[in-house]
């Protein structure tokens, strides 16, 4: 394809980029303080995006005018500067501020590309990562190369390795680049907090369900009469702002199956599933909005939404054939763990001890806890005699440490066959938001 034929329809990075800018990098509880930094390797690609963002609020730093443009960078995205401003709420920089300024009115950080050097993204993380935040945490965004381009220049996987290596090092515990950089952390505390947060989710939800409560006790007549509205109802709405999110030429979907519930979220360039709360702030009107008419893709967004809950479902039924496929490729650990349990489960007469066994081995073959693994090795070596001397376990000891683990996890197990039987989507609710 000649070059002459590109213009800038045809920038999908650039319409993903756009897509969170307007659906999730604002949102008021993700980004407080409603800033964000972009970082980029090229000047040429900051000057692209100013120009295609078109804001009033963008400024673009490069090493020509950083040092003009100081005191602008300080005023408005470092938080412990004594005179605050908002004329710019979006910074567009390449490397030349990944050191020395503090960014840290904003939490989120956006890497347009992925740099060689696989270590300026911990620089770039260190800059609104500073004391005097307003928030707890910092979301940090990478655009990694395609799968055509990371074929030729294997990016991926050279920052993939370098950043594991600062892991290994220095005990870093937090994942950087990738899901896949490997991490050792608090298992206790890990769930512990994982179950708090859920919980949190839950009290953040209750006023909607409280609401809901109150309908049904003091106007049981509207209760009935909106419980009675037929499956795929639809309706058109004006555009809106929710939290800093602006939906506008978007459509929500509401599916469920016999397993979920799931919210999306769709427009002409993406398909998103949305969490229950988003979901919930979303859809709510005020008894006296109007309907408007819904736009002319509102058909195919729904469709576009059944389509990628399809898709979605494929993939996990994939993922779980091919995890299948590679379990006779397991690791030693995980081979010996594995082996361990298979002994044991001969020897377990109870039904529901035996199927919390049966999960704790397939969490050891799955490898997301990589501690199970380790743990269930060592009980094996001490069952085992050393070199003629005598084992430092017996089996009833080990089987209660297993019972033990088996127990601890069963809480973090999720049943992957669900995948295999859950129905299709059904359509309930579908609104479309006015342009």
């Amino acid at each position: 394809m000649e070059w002459e034929c590109i213009d800038d329809d045809d920038d999908s990075k650039f319409a993903k980029f756009e897509d969170l800018m307007k659906h999730e990098l604002f949102k008021i509880d993700r980004n407080p303080e409603g800033k964000i930094v972009v970082f980029s390797e090229a000047v040429d690609t900051i000057e692209y995006l100013s120009r295609r963002i078109n804001r009033k609020d963008v400024l673009v730093i490069s090493a020509k005018n950083r040092s003009q443009l100081f005191k602008t960078i300080r005023e408005n995205f470092d938080a412990n500067w004594k005179l605050r401003k908002d004329d710019y709420n979006i910074i567009l920089t390449s490397d030349v501020l990944a050191e020395g300024v503090n960014l840290h009115r904003s939490n989120i950080i956006i890497n347009y590309d992925t740099p060689w050097n696989a270590t300026r993204l911990m620089q770039r993380i260190g800059r609104v990562n500073r004391i005097g935040s307003t928030s707890d945490t910092i979301y940090n965004y990478v655009f990694y190369p395609s799968r055509q381009g990371n074929k030729q220049i294997k990016l991926n996987q050279i920052a993939l390795s370098k950043i594991q290596t600062f892991h290994t090092t220095f005990g870093e515990d937090n994942q950087i680049y990738s899901t896949e950089e490997i991490i050792d952390r608090d298992l206790d505390k890990l769930f512990s907090e994982g179950i708090k947060r859920e919980q949190e989710d839950r009290n953040v939800e209750l006023p909607f369900y409280e609401e809901l409560q109150s309908l049904y006790q003091q106007n049981r007549k509207e209760y009935k009469r909106i419980e009675r509205l037929s499956l795929r109802s639809r309706t058109g709405r004006e555009p809106r702002e929710v939290e800093g999110v602006t939906l506008s030429g978007d459509t929500l979907v509401f599916l469920k199956t016999n397993f979920r519930k799931m919210f999306y979220l769709v427009n002409d360039e993406q398909t998103r599933e949305l969490s229950v709360l988003d979901a919930l702030h979303y859809f709510k009107a005020q008894p006296e909005e109007q309907p408007v008419a819904r736009i002319a893709q509102h058909h195919d967004h729904v469709e576009k939404a059944v389509k990628q809950f399809r898709v979605s479902k494929e993939e996990e039924i994939h993922e779980e054939e091919s995890n299948q496929n590679q379990r006779s490729n397991l690791g030693a650990q995980v081979t010996t763990a594995v082996s361990l349990l298979n002994s044991m489960l001969p020897h377990i007469e109870d039904g529901d001890t035996r199927l919390k066994i049966i999960q704790l081995k397939e969490l050891a073959e799955r490898g997301t806890i990589t501690y199970i693994a380790k743990r269930l090795q060592r009980i094996q070596k001490d069952l085992q005699r050393q070199g003629g001397s005598k084992a430092k376990m017996g089996f009833d000891e080990a089987l209660n440490q297993v019972l033990e683990m088996a127990n601890h996890y069963n809480a973090y197990y999720r049943d992957t066959q669900h995948a295999e039987e859950e129905s299709d989507a059904t359509i309930i609710l579908s609104e479309s938001f006015a342009k």
